[in-house]
This record gives C-alpha cells, sequence and structure tokens, in this order.
C-alpha cells in the first residue's frame, strides 16, 4: 500500500520510527505551550492522499497521554487531501505548568486501516432458498384468502421472504465475521512466531495442527488433526479461505488452531 504525502514549506514529513509501526509521527511545524484544560489545533501542513478503500485515523500519542493527559483523535477520509489540523486537548492532571512543544514535536500519529463496508449479501443457494420460499408462500396465501386480490397476497408473501432473509443475511454475516477472526487470529500467531525468530528469541519450530477435539470437527480437519510440517510448509492445497494452506481456518466454521513445537 503506497500512501502519497504533500509537504508544506517548513513542516515535516509523517514516517514510522520503524516499519512495524502503526502509524506514521505527525510532528509540528511550529513551537506552542499546551496548558492544562485547554486546547489547541496545529496546522500541521501535511496533505496526504490515502488510497481508495482506506481511511486515515489521526491517534494520540501514547507518551503524552500518560505523562501530560494529551489526548487529540480525528478521521481522514480517503478524499481528502487539504491540510492536516491536529486538535489537542490537555485534560487537567495534578500539574500546573504548561507543556511545552518545539518545532519538530510529535504531537499525533496517522493509522490508515481498510474500510468495511457492508456489502454482505446471501449466497447463491440461500438466494435460491429465499425464493422457493416465497413461492410457497404465495401458493398458501393464495389458498387461504382466494378472494384477496393477488397483488395482496404476493405483497405479504415478499414481507415474510424478506424476514426470512434478514435471519439468513445475519447468520451468513456471523459465519464471515467468525472466519475473518480464525484467519487473523491464526495469522497474527504466525507472525507472532516469525517475529520472535528473527529476534533470535526462539529457535526452529515445527507447526502441529490441532482440531477443538468435539464432535463438531468436519472429516477434512480431523484428518489433518496432529499432522507436523515445517514453518514453511504447507497442511493443505490452498483454497479460496486461506490461499496458501498455511494454517487455519480450512473452512468458515473451522475451529482449529496452530501449535508450535
Amino acid at each position: 500500500m503506497k500512501v502519497g504525502f504533500m509537504i508544506d514549506k517548513g513542516a515535516y514529513k509523517p514516517e514510522k520510527a520503524y516499519d512495524t509501526d502503526a502509524g506514521f509521527d505527525i510532528r509540528t511545524p511550529e513551537e506552542f505551550d499546551l496548558w492544562p484544560g485547554e486546547s489547541a489545533t496545529i496546522k500541521t501542513g501535511v496533505h496526504v492522499q490515502i488510497p481508495r478503500g482506506y481511511t486515515g485515523f489521526l491517534k494520540s500519542k501514547s507518551g503524552l497521554n500518560v505523562h501530560y493527559g494529551i489526548t487529540g483523535d480525528g478521521v481522514i477520509d480517503c478524499g481528502y487531501t487539504g491540510e492536516i489540523a491536529a486538535k489537542l486537548y490537555r485534560h487537567k492532571f495534578n500539574q500546573s505548568g504548561p507543556c511545552r512543544f518545539h518545532a519538530g514535536d510529535k504531537i499525533s500519529q496517522l493509522v490508515l486501516a481498510r474500510l468495511i463496508r457492508p456489502c454482505i449479501g446471501l449466497t447463491t443457494r440461500q438466494t435460491s432458498a429465499a425464493k422457493k420460499y416465497y413461492d410457497k408462500q404465495l401458493e398458501e396465501q393464495r389458498k387461504e384468502h382466494p378472494q384477496s386480490k393477488d397483488s395482496v397476497l404476493q405483497q405479504r408473501a415478499l414481507d415474510k421472504t424478506l424476514k426470512y432473509s434478514e435471519r439468513a443475511h445475519r447468520q451468513r454475516a456471523m459465519t464471515i465475521a467468525q472466519k475473518e477472526l480464525a484467519k487473523a487470529y491464526n495469522y497474527g500467531a504466525d507472525e507472532s512466531i516469525r517475529t520472535a525468530q528473527n529476534n533470535f528469541l526462539v529457535g526452529k519450530c515445527i507447526k502441529r495442527w490441532n482440531t477443538s477435539g468435539d464432535e463438531n470437527v468436519c472429516g477434512q480437519c480431523n484428518d489433518l488433526d496432529g499432522k507436523e510440517v515445517g514453518m514453511e510448509e504447507t497442511f493443505y492445497d490452498g483454497n479460496k479461505i486461506v490461499e496458501d494452506g498455511m494454517y487455519p481456518p480450512l473452512h468458515p466454521l473451522c475451529a482449529c488452531a496452530i501449535q508450535y513445537i
């Protein structure tokens, strides 16, 4: 992901102290004091081009928050290319003097996050089931109310079908959320082990597939239970859920995990 910055004269380009940092440090181009109970709006002289599909968040620096009670958050949409202004608030601590900032001091951080839109629909199977449900409801309405207008009966059948579809929609959303959570958990576990190895905190590891051990374990996962492979090896051929087969989930309802030994 590439992030474009345009910097006004006298301003500082946002940078990450380390590649693994979540946010770009935002610095003040001017000197100012911030007293307890007061706020300040700092024009940073920074313009950012946020990639489409992402949103920018101005987040407080933990050091300023912990030591001086200074906070300040904001949201930057991907279409905004104007100058970033950071609004800082200083809460009243047991401190009476000002907190002095010099040009170049860090005052905030810019964190980018993917924008998730509510675009989850029904699967082809669920859509077909909803159509059959509608046809059945309409048939029953016509039998029970032969004297009613067909447009009225169609609307009744449609209302019931919408409620049916809403339940199916919620079920699919929960399934997707469960899959994404499992995917994020296993990805994070894998990355943490690799980071520890890169920093010589742990030695060579192998991966062991573990199922949840209950009656809901599917046949595919059960066949993988206890299988051991190297860190760069796969447990199974990649699929639409996990492209490389390095770790779970194997399917949307998979509750398996990896043990690193």
